[in-house]
């Protein structure tokens, strides 16, 4: 499982910390697809990597389960693309559709 980590550098090299921009989404579903798409086509022009946080979607249908496919299995943009472990409600759903190996997430047995 990747993990959205922040590149930082030390304090001694008087460098700043350099963040992956991160998208937290709380709610996956058909009617916040569009803008998150959005957002995430947006990031990836300015800010290549971002880091996409599913730790706290507690609600995800068949239309964000399907963006979620689209991000893992395009190859332009699957390797500019972070994940966390998502919420239990993302879990269920990828298991329940048989997605796990698809969206390469670990996920607990069923």
């Amino acid at each position: 499982m990747e993990q959205a980590t922040p590149d930082q550098t030390t304090a001694e090299t008087g460098q700043s910390e350099h963040c992956i921009p991160c998208i937290e989404l709380t709610c996956l579903t058909i009617a916040e697809c569009t803008p998150v798409a959005e957002q995430i086509r947006s990031h990836l022009s300015q800010h290549p990597p971002i880091a996409i946080s599913l730790s706290a979607c507690e609600e995800i249908d068949t239309a964000g389960l399907q963006l979620l496919t689209i991000l893992r299995c395009d190859d332009d943009i699957r390797d500019r693309i972070a994940f966390d472990q998502p919420h239990e409600a993302v879990v269920k759903g990828i298991q329940m559709l048989g997605l796990g190996r698809a969206l390469g997430f670990e996920l607990p047995s069923a």
